[in-house]
């Protein structure tokens, strides 16, 4: 929000409390992010050998528990959603450690947020 890239956007709901989602200023910015998404779904459902960086960026979508959010349309292809859990396991162990503690770290959010 500082730099400009990004804008609130508050969504009011009857019974709940409003919601605030970030959204590109700009169509040349929207349609970058939506591509990110779009090209790591086409790479996942073609079974199409990923670069190390597009494996991190599969394997913190999947950590983070965002994949029907960022991967949208995957329930068509459930065999691309075999490839999740795995992403991780050819990565350099520098990054698979940054995996690791990004589900440790959900994890012990999630569990906190329950008491």
């Amino acid at each position: 929000m500082r730099l400009g890239a990004v804008e609130p956007i508050v969504r009011r709901r009857m019974l709940s409390s409003p919601q605030i989602t970030y959204m590109p200023n700009s169509a040349q910015q929207r349609n970058a992010a939506a591509w990110a998404s779009t090209r790591l779904a086409n790479l996942l459902v073609r079974g199409m050998e990923l670069s190390v960086v597009d494996q991190l960026l599969v394997s913190l979508v999947s950590a983070t528990g965002l994949t029907r959010h960022v991967l949208y349309g995957f329930e068509q292809y459930p065999h691309a959603f075999q490839y999740l859990p795995n992403a991780a396991f050819g990565l350099p162990s520098d990054l698979r450690e940054i995996i690791e503690y990004t589900e440790a770290s959900i994890g012990s959010v999630l569990t906190v947020g329950r008491r």
